[in-house]
């Protein structure tokens, strides 16, 4: 498609700054989304991204209002407990032995993240918010033969760096 190469994203229409976001190791668009208060769909047409492939070190364009410029600006340059808390979750930490509750209902330990399943989520939707896993990655470390899901229950993700 020749148009793609020339795309532009638009500014929003109204009083809209914009801000640049370097990417972090760890970092994936779910959690940039809701750090910049912006829909992921939002963030991926600002950014012509396709899918949820993203890299560390690329840096994507936020369009934020005029009024909440000031306390944005500083996303880019926070820690990720620092950017959880701004937006009321609490972060899970590796390596200090106890599991602590994070946001989305998810608790890190060692190498997976677990996450409790709530009314209505399914394994595709699930996996879309950790780059790199896909719904039959978590059927196979979870050991399940089908895909369906009670809310409560608890399943193990292994996230790949996006």
């Amino acid at each position: 498609n020749p148009t793609r190469n020339k795309y532009t994203p638009e500014i929003p229409k109204g009083d809209y700054k914009t801000l640049k976001y370097k990417i972090k190791s760890g970092d994936n668009l779910g959690y940039i989304s809701e750090w910049y208060g912006v829909g992921l769909s939002t963030l991926r047409y600002w950014n012509n991204i396709y899918g949820n492939k993203i890299r560390v070190g690329q840096k994507l364009t936020v369009y934020v209002p005029g009024s909440k410029y000031e306390q944005l600006k500083a996303v880019d340059q926070m820690s990720f407990a620092q950017k959880q808390r701004m937006i009321g979750k609490s972060t899970a930490r590796k390596g200090d032995g106890s599991p602590q509750k994070a946001g989305n209902n998810i608790l890190a330990s060692g190498e997976y993240i677990y996450y409790t399943v709530k009314s209505g989520d399914n394994l595709w939707e699930i996996a879309r918010k950790y780059p790199g896993t896909s719904n039959q990655d978590i059927m196979r470390i979870n050991g399940m033969k089908s895909s369906s899901l009670k809310p409560g229950q608890r399943i193990k993700i292994k996230p790949k760096d996006g």
